[in-house]
């Protein structure tokens, strides 16, 4: 078998997407995608290990995917399979993320809950804190349960809100046993 070479060019799928007005749907899919691999254990090994058939993990990923994702989705996963490179289906992605937000100049961030929360919820914290950084901010919603209650918002540059009610047991907790 011959392996195919990898290239993909961001900016010009980057470029094909908005000129079809698909550009901010196919970083969400990649996104999604990545975060569902990322979390999902056999899921992962099965599409990153090169004993599974290239048309096994195509067909897989198609099973996955909603029936309105994108060709240019395909086409990007796709050429990773082919390639035998889909360990870098993250990398990729979070440069493909940075690459639209700074297209649409905004700033990329993480709005960890508790538990699932709606779109409006997630805008409405997107509005207060791009009117108090003084610039757009876009998150993408994660759900973590493990934080009890509360979120958290992770900003790039490392800048990190905490308001979980597990970050208010810790201080409890160092509160209590001397060490905060």
């Amino acid at each position: 078998m011959v392996r195919k070479e990898f290239e993909i060019n961001l900016d010009e799928i980057a470029e094909r997407a908005g000129r079809i007005g698909r550009l901010e749907k196919l970083e969400e899919e990649l996104y999604f995608f990545a975060r569902l691999v990322n979390t999902n254990y056999e899921l992962k090994t099965t599409l990153e290990n090169i004993g599974t058939q290239t048309t096994q993990k195509k067909e897989i990923i198609r099973e996955i995917m909603p029936g309105e994702t994108s060709d240019l989705f395909f086409e990007i996963v796709d050429n990773l399979i082919e390639a035998e490179k889909f360990n870098q289906l993250y990398k990729i992605t979070s440069t493909f993320s940075e690459k639209v937000a700074q297209y649409q100049n905004v700033s990329l961030g993480e709005l960890i809950t508790a538990i699932p929360v709606s779109e409006h919820f997630v805008k409405k914290v997107q509005l207060k804190l791009s009117g108090l950084a003084g610039g757009k901010i876009r998150l993408k919603n994660f759900v973590d349960s493990d934080l009890v209650g509360g979120l958290v918002v992770k900003l790039k540059g490392g800048r990190i809100i905490d308001t979980s009610i597990r970050r208010k047991l810790e201080e409890l907790k160092n509160c209590l046993t001397g060490e905060g």
